[in-house]
C-alpha cells in the first residue's frame, strides 16, 4: 500500500540526537508511513544507529549520501524517493509528538487541503519549553482570496505584531501533497548558495497550493543546539542574507511581493529580524567586527528596509534597536544587544 505520509530527514553528525528522532517517528499513531533517513555523509555514529533502527523497523529508508551537500540537498534527495501522498521534512536532532502525522493527514484528507500546517515548541537546553507563536487569522484558507491572506500571514507580520512571525515558513512544521512538488520540480536552493533556504522553499511552493489547514498544537519539537546552524555565530551573515534579498528582488516571479504594500512591509518585518540577528551575532563576536556593523548600517538593503518602515509601532525592544539601527547609531546598537540580546537569550 502507498504511505500516507512519506517523512525525509535530514542527518548529519545528529548521534546525540537520532534516536530520540527515530522513537517519535516509528511510534506515530499513523501506522502507514515511510521514514526516509537521509545520511549526508556524517562522521559520527549517526549512521550506525540509523543502521539498528532499520533494522527493527521496515519502514525506515536509508540513503546514504556519497558526498556532504548540506542540509537542502539531504532533503531533495529524501524527496526524490518519496512515495507518500504527503511528505514532510524532520531535522535529525528535532522531534515530534506522536499523533503529529496521524491528525494532519486526516485533516488533509477530510477537506482536500494541499498542506497543513501545525505548532512547534522550542526545547532550550536548559530545560524549559516555550510554544513557538503562531497567530493565523483561519484555520482553514480554500480560494483564491483566502490564500492571498495566507501568504501575507506566512512571510512575515505587520510592524505592531508582538512577534516576527504569524504563521511562518519552516517546512517541518507542515505536511504537503507529494504530488504538488514533484509535477512542479519544486526543490530546495542550496543553504550553502543562499541562506534561509526554508522562506526560498516556501516562496516557490506556495503559489502552486490551493488550500492550507491549521493545526494549532506544539506537535514539533525544535531543540535548542549551539551546533546548530541557525545559533552558530557567522560573521558573514548579513552579506548572506542580502545575496538572498537581491535574488528575490531581482527575480520576475517574486515581482508581486514589492508591488504589493502588505506583503512588502510584512516581508520587511522579516529581513529586520535577519539583520537583527545579524548585528547580534557581530556585537557578541568582539569589538573586532565594528567596521562591519558600520558597513551593515550604510548598506543599501538595511536601508530600503529602516528608512520608510515605521519602527515606532514595533514591539519596544525592536523599536529602540531600529530607531538606533536607522539613525547608525552603533555605539547605541552595542549596547542594545549586550543589555538586551545574546546568542543565550
Amino acid at each position: 500500500m502507498k504511505p500516507y505520509v512519506s517523512i525525509v530527514v535530514a542527518a548529519y553528525n545528529v548521534e546525540k540526537y537520532i534516536a530520540r528522532c527515530l522513537e517519535s517517528l516509528i511510534n506515530q499513531t499513523l501506522k502507514n508511513i515511510e521514514i526516509i533517513v537521509v545520511n549526508d555523509c556524517a562522521t559520527d555514529e549517526t549512521l550506525k544507529i540509523i543502521k539498528e533502527y532499520a533494522e527493527m523497523d521496515e519502514r525506515i529508508v536509508i540513503v546514504d549520501k556519497k558526498y556532504n551537500e548540506g542540509l537542502s540537498m539531504a532533503r531533495n534527495s529524501g524527496l526524490d524517493c518519496a512515495s507518500g501522498k504527503y511528505i514532510a521534512f524532520v531535522d535529525g536532532d528535532d522531534f515530534l509528538e506522536r499523533t503529529t502525522y496521524e491528525e494532519c493527514y486526516q485533516k488533509a484528507e477530510q477537506r482536500g487541503y494541499d498542506e497543513v500546517v501545525f505548532g512547534a515548541l522550542f526545547d532550550k537546553k536548559d530545560g524549559t519549553i516555550e510554544k513557538i507563536s503562531m497567530t493565523p487569522s483561519k484555520f482553514s484558507y480554500s480560494n483564491k482570496k483566502d490564500m492571498k491572506k495566507y501568504f501575507s500571514e506566512m512571510i512575515g507580520t505587520l510592524p505592531n505584531a508582538k512577534s516576527d512571525y504569524q504563521i511562518g515558513f519552516a517546512p517541518w512544521a507542515r505536511i504537503y501533497r507529494t504530488r504538488i512538488l514533484k509535477e512542479n520540480n519544486i526543490k530546495f536552493i542550496s543553504e550553502r548558495e543562499l541562506i534561509y533556504e526554508d522562506l526560498m522553499f516556501t516562496l516557490n511552493v506556495t503559489p502552486h497550493i490551493e488550500s492550507v489547514g491549521i493545526i494549532d498544537k506544539g506537535f514539533y519539537h525544535y531543540c535548542e543546539n549551539g551546533e546548530s546552524l541557525t545559533r552558530k555565530i557567522d560573521t558573514n551573515r548579513y552579506f548572506r542574507v542580502k545575496k538572498m534579498f537581491e535574488y528575490i528582488q531581482n527575480k520576475k516571479e517574486y515581482e508581486y511581493i514589492f508591488d504589493n504594500p502588505e506583503y512588502l512591509i510584512r516581508f520587511k518585518r522579516t529581513i529586520l529580524s535577519y539583520i537583527r540577528l545579524s548585528i547580534i551575532q557581530l556585537v557578541n563576536a568582539g569589538d573586532l567586527y565594528d567596521n562591519d556593523l558600520k558597513k551593515i548600517a550604510n548598506d543599501s538593503m538595511c536601508r530600503f528596509v529602516v528608512e520608510k518602515y515605521p519602527v515606532l509601532k514595533l514591539p519596544f525592544g525592536q523599536s529602540v534597536f531600529a530607531i538606533l539601527l536607522k539613525h547608525k547609531c552603533i555605539l547605541g546598537l552595542k549596547k542594545v544587544v549586550k543589555i538586551k540580546y545574546s546568542l543565550d537569550g
